[in-house]
């Protein structure tokens, strides 16, 4: 719950940043970005690596690097300086959320997966629903630094909790072989069409909401006029869609995976051309257009791990990393989209949903070939 806290929390921060470093837009939007570029970097490293040595103790020393790079985020003298320790807390964070969806895995299958699959992640979104309220409020009493204080305080929380783990895999249950072996297990995921196809499905997806979030706090405050506080309860209904797309999916037992695809593949580019023609008309018009799509984005997250995963027997770390690497990774390509100047967020995110629906067509044909 506390990796996208981490992220969520300091939106609203971002105009006062951008002002107080004497900084651009675009570039302080770059915190934001390089954070879930450099997560999607750690899964793929973090992943493999607790297959060889455990989940515990990678879990406890990407939690305790991370603590320390929220402390260097606090103290950053320049946005440079921001950007590097914001990349290194992305980095070791990674490693704690891959760990966590390898986790699921290690310890349930079946009817049970799906569930767990779709309970975990729906809590890991109840962290966004109060974060821009919360940094909205820390910023009555602070400024954009007491944002990553608050953030050290919660990576020590998630330290803590990583030194209670048990450690679920046994000895003989761990990958063989040094470090390059376990890294290379990512290989046999990369090579399987079903893999591929269905991480693009949910990558491009997800790529919608993180355009959202990187914007999110220009759009209403800027470009609407909104106050802090408005703009964070207006992120929290959006976080809604978000945790109701994993509760949806484990009660849709009847719904077949496929069907689902489909049906998301229709929604995402309508939001799009929406978004085009009647998102710049008011702040509720722009969230109600962007909700659906936030909804489809944890829906597809949901289904697709679980459908990926319910296919894997060894290497779940690498199995994880890949997903998450993978569609972070592509998602991510929303975000840097946003940092280009073409004179309206609101086109520009447009033009990302109706991307990522075609993208996301070009996914569900490669991956569907195998179910």
């Amino acid at each position: 719950m506390v990796f996208p806290i981490s992220s969520d929390l300091f939106i609203p921060a971002l105009p006062g940043m951008t002002e107080a470093l004497a900084t651009e837009q675009s570039v302080a939007t770059l915190s934001v970005t390089l954070f879930f570029l450099f997560m999607a970097v750690g899964m793929l490293l973090f992943g493999p690596i607790s297959d060889k040595f455990g989940r515990k103790s990678v879990a406890v020393a990407c939690a305790a690097a991370s603590m320390l790079f929220c402390i260097g985020c606090a103290a950053a003298p320049s946005i440079g300086v921001v950007l590097l320790f914001r990349s290194l807390h992305g980095l070791t964070g990674g490693g704690v959320a891959a760990i966590s969806l390898a986790l699921v895995k290690d310890c349930f299958e079946g009817e049970a997966l799906r569930s767990a699959l779709a309970v975990t992640q729906a809590m890991s979104l109840v962290a966004p629903l109060v974060a821009p309220l919360l940094g909205a409020g820390i910023l009555k009493i602070g400024d954009w630094r007491t944002e990553f204080v608050a953030l050290v305080i919660l990576m020590a929380i998630v330290l803590v909790f990583s030194l209670l783990l048990t450690e679920p895999l046994d000895q003989e249950d761990r990958v063989q072989g040094g470090v390059g072996e376990a890294l290379l297990g990512i290989v046999q995921f990369a090579r399987r069409r079903l893999f591929v196809g269905f991480v693009i499905f949910a990558g491009a997806i997800t790529a919608t909401h993180m355009a959202f979030i990187a914007i999110a706090s220009y759009v209403f405050i800027d470009f609407f006029g909104t106050s802090t506080t408005v703009f964070g309860i207006a992120f929290a209904i959006a976080s809604l869609a978000a945790i109701a797309g994993p509760l949806v999916y484990m009660r849709a037992k009847s719904l077949s995976f496929s069907t689902s695809c489909k049906a998301m593949l229709v929604i995402v580019p309508a939001c799009g051309i929406a978004m085009l023609l009647f998102g710049g008309k008011s702040a509720i018009a722009f969230l109600i257009i962007i909700m659906p799509c936030i909804f489809c984005t944890t829906f597809s997250k949901a289904s697709v791990s679980n459908e990926l995963l319910s296919r894997t027997d060894s290497n779940i770390g690498a199995a994880s990393a890949f997903f998450n690497f993978m569609s972070v990774g592509i998602a991510c390509i929303g975000m840097f989209a946003m940092s280009l100047d073409v004179g309206s967020d609101i086109l520009l995110i447009a033009v990302v949903m109706i991307a990522a629906g075609i993208v996301a067509i070009g996914g569900w044909a490669i991956g569907r070939k195998e179910l």
